[in-house]
């Protein structure tokens, strides 16, 4: 079946959550041309919208998950590196998004990776 949700923005870029942190594998990480990140859920009709947030100002480049599936980053052509605390409940079940940092590049982050350890 084919699922479809518009927005005002161009998508810019998307990432499914990994397996670890999401075991049903409906998530959805989703960076657009205005700065906003958008974390998207399949459901059996459609996408629901299970977090926003603009940390932003220029087109997002990238986003990746954390290996332990507590945070998040995102990148942009603004040259930042946002980073938020993702906050999930007993069931693994994403409850909370929060920013807790971010970095200023000299110019556009084009990509991001976490490291494994």
């Amino acid at each position: 079946e084919v699922y479809c949700t518009a927005f005002a923005q161009p998508a810019t870029f998307l990432q499914w959550a990994p397996m670890w942190m999401d075991k049903t594998c409906t998530m959805v990480a989703t960076g657009f041309a205005d700065g906003v990140v958008r974390l998207l859920e399949q459901t059996r009709n459609d996408w629901k919208l299970a977090h926003v947030f603009k940390p932003h100002t220029s087109s997002v480049r990238a986003v990746a998950f954390a290996p332990d599936s507590q945070r998040l980053a995102s990148c942009s052509e603004d040259g930042t590196i946002f980073f938020q605390q993702l906050t999930q409940d007993g069931e693994g079940v994403l409850k909370n998004v929060e920013p807790i940092g971010f970095i200023q590049c000299a110019g556009p982050v084009s990509s991001i990776s976490w490291s494994p350890d």
